[in-house]
């Protein structure tokens, strides 16, 4: 599936309507091609990575950070993938509902975390109850008139 296509897939999936003539579609009993450029190689490959530095993006497809910015900004309008521009580090194409992804992983993660941070909290607990109680006990019997 091209880029054009996904992308008008992805508008009526939401409910976007576009101003510009979409393409006629094909009759059907006509054979269509399927020819992919490098935007689709691009698009591709931040969706299988999940999240790329442009900079590897341009050295990877062998284009000018420039321009790969350009392309990528391209490809966001379309609603295909997001830019992110942090405040330290590098620029970044992030396929659509990454971080989501990354904070439910991370949630479930951290639950189990959490329940075992619990478990050992109540041994301790228990360890320095059956403590205080042998020192009580020691004292009582040393101390006892």
């Amino acid at each position: 599936m091209g880029l054009l296509d996904k992308a008008q897939k992805l508008k009526q999936e939401s409910g976007i309507s576009s101003t510009k003539n979409s393409p006629k579609a094909p009759s059907p009993g006509l054979r269509t091609l399927r020819y992919t450029t490098k935007l689709d190689d691009i698009y591709s490959y931040v969706e299988q990575q999940g999240s790329v530095s442009l900079n590897v993006l341009a050295a990877k497809f062998s284009i000018v950070q420039d321009e790969m910015e350009n392309w990528l900004k391209t490809l966001e309008s379309e609603g295909l993938l997001e830019l992110c521009y942090p405040i330290a580090g590098k620029i970044s194409a992030r396929k659509i509902g990454f971080i989501s992804s990354i904070a439910t992983s991370t949630s479930q993660t951290s639950t189990s975390h959490n329940q075992g941070k619990k478990l050992i909290n109540l041994l301790l607990f228990a360890v320095l109850v059956f403590a205080s109680v042998m020192l009580l006990y020691m004292l009582y019997k040393n101390y006892a008139v």
